[in-house]
């Protein structure tokens, strides 16, 4: 078993859970399966950890256990890949149009769950140094928490502009809603793995607390800035800081 070749699955149940663990496993990975509705199978690279997913204190701990013992490649959660050692390509993008493409695609899923989504640009943006795959996981995981911790009839809103950042220029695309907002005392501790917006299990809603610490680490390998901002109340900004071409 290679070290820097081990996929943890969780929050990927019955049929999907599988068949992306048989997938991970056709390609040479060593699996570990966090997810206790995984159907009862075995294979020589399948490592079942059994833990309640609703217990976020116990998957939390298996989580760092599994992370202790082995370089993870890949974090399958919700059906949806993570790999964080993995920048494609990265090249200068038209991000206005990117991030409009991005918002066609997912305001229908957004609606369904009753809270409003609106999108904004600034005219005449530059390009921006982006992996575009990488873009969108980022975003998808920013927009996630958005959903997950904000109440039915939240305003979400995605925004792209130009601001100043240290003596220079960066493109910034903010996801900000109106929600409840992140205690200060959380928000230094918001990117580390298997942190929540709070501490409480409320919060976690069936989720590990992996995705912003692996939403960072995409950004930085990019060459971005991803950064939080909130006030108690008063709902809570995620900004990506996207470097110029």
């Amino acid at each position: 078993m290679s070290e820097s070749n081990v996929a943890i699955i969780t929050g990927a149940s019955g049929g999907i859970g599988r068949a992306i663990a048989e997938a991970m496993l056709a390609a040479g990975h060593h699996v570990v399966s966090l997810d206790r509705r995984l159907p009862d199978w075995s294979h020589e690279r399948l490592e079942p950890v059994l833990v309640d997913l609703f217990d976020p204190k116990a998957t939390a701990d298996a989580a760092r256990d599994v992370a202790a013992r082995h370089e993870v490649s890949h974090i399958v959660h919700n059906a949806g890949i993570i790999r964080p050692n993995l920048i494609e390509q990265v090249t200068a993008e038209d991000i206005a149009a990117l991030i409009h493409t991005f918002y066609e695609e997912r305001l229908p899923g957004i609606t369904a769950e009753l809270r409003e989504f609106s999108f904004q640009t600034a005219p005449d943006l530059p390009p921006g140094l982006v992996d575009r795959q990488r873009l969108y996981q980022i975003l998808d995981q920013l927009l996630d928490n958005a959903v997950k911790f904000t109440p039915r009839g939240t305003r979400i809103r995605l925004e792209v502009d130009l601001v100043p950042h240290e003596g220079d220029q960066r493109l910034r695309v903010s996801v900000a809603d109106n929600g409840p907002g992140i205690p200060p005392e959380r928000l230094k501790s918001l990117f580390e793995s298997f942190e929540q917006g709070d501490g409480s299990s409320t919060r976690w809603v069936g989720g590990l607390g992996i995705g912003l610490a692996f939403a960072r680490q995409l950004a930085q390998r990019m060459g971005c800035l991803l950064q939080a901002k909130s006030e108690l109340g008063d709902g809570a900004t995620f900004e990506l800081l996207i470097p110029l071409r």
